[in-house]
């Protein structure tokens, strides 16, 4: 009978102890890097009229997420459209429905309906929100119309970046994220600050 040589068996001890340590450090990284983003998506209205826009009005930023990538729209809204959101809205901002007739595997409920409305793209990186696309949000703002040559609806390009703050107490169901960041309308005029809060996500029918 063969017996175990000492340099074999510290081999393979020495192995083992190599393969644990590694899955280890592995599953550490992964706890504390490989993390999935943050529930972003949402309606953020702006806790006061933007800079030049009608008092009464109030900024409203739609995100849709889809993992790090982004959908999104900026209108203004009276506080009543705010307080009672139309049955698309609701959908459009629902994260647990999904589209049956969306073509893209990854985009989440609603966002073949307003494909039309969603003119804004971007993406959540490094904890950070980007938009970009179009817009006819800024038409009635004094400070974008006076630099319209006409008084059309002509889509705008802006840029919006900023942070979503989370609440600081979870589990009171008052709070709600905010965004807080600007929007650049014109590459020669300051952006217009913007914050907002998220509201609440309204029940759709039939979920």
């Amino acid at each position: 009978m063969n017996k175990i040589q000492p340099r074999l068996l510290l081999f393979y001890g020495g192995t083992l102890v190599l393969v644990v340590v590694l899955f280890q450090a592995v599953t550490r990284y992964g706890e504390s890097q490989l993390k999935p983003p943050p529930r972003i998506g949402g309606r953020y209205v702006s806790t006061a009229a933007l800079p030049g826009c009608p008092a009464a009005s109030r900024a409203v930023l739609t995100v849709l997420q889809s993992g790090l990538f982004l959908n999104g729209s900026l209108h203004l809204e009276e506080g009543a459209a705010i307080a009672n959101p139309s049955p698309t809205q609701a959908q459009a901002t629902d994260p647990h429905a999904t589209d049956p007739h969306a073509t893209d595997p990854h985009a989440t409920a609603g966002t073949t309906a307003q494909a039309a409305q969603l003119s804004l793209v971007g993406r959540w990186q490094y904890q950070k929100v980007t938009l970009a696309g179009q817009t006819i949000a800024l038409q009635t703002c004094q400070a974008v119309a006076a630099t319209a040559t006409a008084a059309t609806a002509t889509p705008q390009q802006v840029q919006i970046e900023g942070t979503v703050v989370q609440p600081s107490a979870p589990t009171q169901s008052s709070q709600q994220p905010r965004f807080v960041g600007q929007i650049q309308w014109s590459p020669t005029a300051p952006p217009l600050p913007f914050q907002g809060e998220r509201l609440p996500e309204v029940p759709v029918l039939g979920h």
